[in-house]
């Protein structure tokens, strides 16, 4: 698995295609309050990280509060939603609310039918 752990760079670089090969990729995501909300049903399971994932997640949200982790002129709106996707299996999700926050709401709630596409790229 790739590691973070030395400092990581949110870049918009390259092709959406040639994101299927990266080993780290990210997607930024805003609510669009004009989109109706779906509602989707099915069973909650509460997911248990191991401490390696632990520490990600930690240190994630410590890089995206203490500096500017992307690559262009970004400010932070209040329901913007980072998501981390590690090896097309670990995906963390971290939402805006004046600072950045790991976000556990499971894919069923409403509102995230909401949310839209604001940019993607690769971790450098």
């Amino acid at each position: 698995m790739c590691s973070i752990e030395e400092g990581f760079k949110l870049c918009t670089c390259g092709e959406e295609k040639e994101l299927a090969t990266e080993k780290i990729i990210w997607e930024l995501r805003r609510v669009n309050p004009e989109k109706p909300q779906r509602v989707i049903r099915g069973k909650i399971a509460a997911r248990n990280f191991s401490e390696k994932e632990q520490n990600e997640i930690k240190f994630i949200e410590s890089e995206l509060n203490t500096r500017n982790c992307f690559d262009f002129d970004y400010i932070p709106q209040e329901n913007d939603y980072l998501i981390v996707i590690i090896d097309n299996k670990q995906k963390y999700t971290y939402s805006f609310k004046k600072e950045w926050k790991y976000q556990r709401s499971p894919k069923f709630f409403k509102w995230k039918s909401q949310l839209e596409d604001y940019k993607k790229g690769k971790v450098k």
